[in-house]
């Protein structure tokens, strides 16, 4: 009997662990992503991004177009580091995103990606410092 117990308990402890696990698609467009705005190539990160994109911001359009993502890369250029080196985790309760979404957070800079139309893109910011 104690077999199967322990056996259940290990496939419970390795669900949980991999449902805290970004899938692999995921992780690749976390890369591309961070190495994009490192090298400041807003063509790459537009690609990467699903418009409009959702910004979740105190007295800031909730939505931002293509056309005006110019002013959103300048600021993601200064979170590159943060990008880069920051896990993916599952969107937070509290946050903005989606169900199924998932965050880098960036000292409240909370940067959000979202499984679209079968592809993982990048589908909102939201500053919770405000």
């Amino acid at each position: 009997m104690r077999a199967p117990l322990g056996l259940i308990a290990a496939l419970a402890a390795t669900s949980a662990f991999a449902a805290d696990q970004p899938p692999a698609e995921l992780r690749k467009l976390h890369a591309d992503f961070a190495t994009a705005v490192a090298k400041k190539d807003q063509a790459a990160v537009e690609k990467l991004t699903q418009f409009p994109l959702r910004n979740t911001v105190y007295r800031a359009p909730k939505s931002i177009p293509a056309s005006k993502f110019k002013a959103q890369m300048r600021m993601y250029i200064e979170l590159a580091s943060c990008l880069k080196s920051q896990p993916l985790k599952p969107a937070a309760k509290t946050s903005a995103a989606p169900k199924g979404e998932w965050e880098i957070d960036c000292d409240g800079n909370v940067v959000a990606f979202g499984l679209r139309n079968g592809q993982w893109k990048h589908t909102g910011y939201e500053n919770v410092n405000e």
